[in-house]
């Protein structure tokens, strides 16, 4: 039963890097009519880097970070030499950067101070001939919600009431900075002064897509915080919006590429 389970899901994790994979060379094709083949070549490069660089070291964190720095050098490169001019070829693109002022948030601590602890461990350190650890059951916030894995964004309805999840699990500010750019569409600046890991679960309700309605089953006290209301009540962190500079990408000229 054991091995089933391995092989199920070995099987699983090889499809989900093939689809990656296809998916990135469908991407390309579909936008700009060309076979991408570096992407591929980028993904079977990286693994190579790894253990290159894991023989190097013999630290896998080590050996893990090494690599990706390694394409992404290798991938600004190409982007360089290969990906600009065949743009400047196929659609007369022509393009320039530039900064503006523009509405962002700056992310603070609230009056009150943060209502998060720094996180007590670090992660551990990975060891090849270690036995997997049983998965653990899963857990559930106070609200009866399960909680999602470190790092995710889990969206979940209980009873027609949407809920989004995110726990994060030995996270720095910088990083939660990232996820919450993405989620507020906005560019956001760390004005906290914290520098630690921390541990943390936020929990708010999502905005529904443009066009859609709410559930009207779903009462007021039902409807959940907004994320920004979470951030400020459940973390004791603010988001204060201002202006501030942002750099833009500016297309002066693009024209529909011949056929090849």
């Amino acid at each position: 039963m054991d091995a089933f389970l391995i092989q199920t899901l070995n099987g699983v994790v090889n499809g989900l890097i093939l689809a990656l994979v296809a998916s990135g060379l469908t991407l390309i094709f579909g936008i700009m009519d060309v076979v991408n083949f570096a992407h591929g070549e980028l993904f079977m490069l990286g693994a190579y880097a790894g253990v290159i660089w894991l023989a190097v070291t013999g630290n896998f964190w080590v050996a893990l970070l090494a690599a990706a720095v390694t394409i992404a050098v290798l991938s600004a490169a190409l982007q360089v030499v290969a990906l600009r001019p065949l743009l400047a070829e196929r659609f007369k693109l022509k393009f320039h950067r530039e900064t503006k002022g523009m509405p962002i948030f700056e992310l603070v601590v609230g009056k009150n101070g943060p209502k998060f602890k720094e996180s007590a461990g670090s992660l551990p350190e990975y060891d090849p001939a270690a036995v997997p650890a049983p998965r653990p059951a899963t857990r559930q916030d106070k609200d009866g919600y399960p909680v999602p894995p470190p790092g995710v964004i889990a969206m979940i309805s209980m009873n027609g009431a949407p809920r989004a999840r995110f726990n994060a699990a030995n996270e720095s500010m910088q990083d939660f900075i990232g996820m919450i750019s993405n989620t507020v569409g906005r560019p956001v600046v760390d004005g906290t002064g914290l520098k630690g890991k921390y541990d943390f679960i936020l929990s708010w309700a999502p905005e529904p897509p443009p066009g859609a309605v709410a559930p009207a089953s779903l009462a007021p006290d039902d409807a959940g915080p907004t994320f920004i209301s979470a951030v400020q009540e459940q973390l004791g962190l603010k988001l204060d919006s201002k202006k501030g500079p942002v750099e833009i990408l500016v297309i002066e000229h693009a024209e529909k590429p011949s056929e090849n």
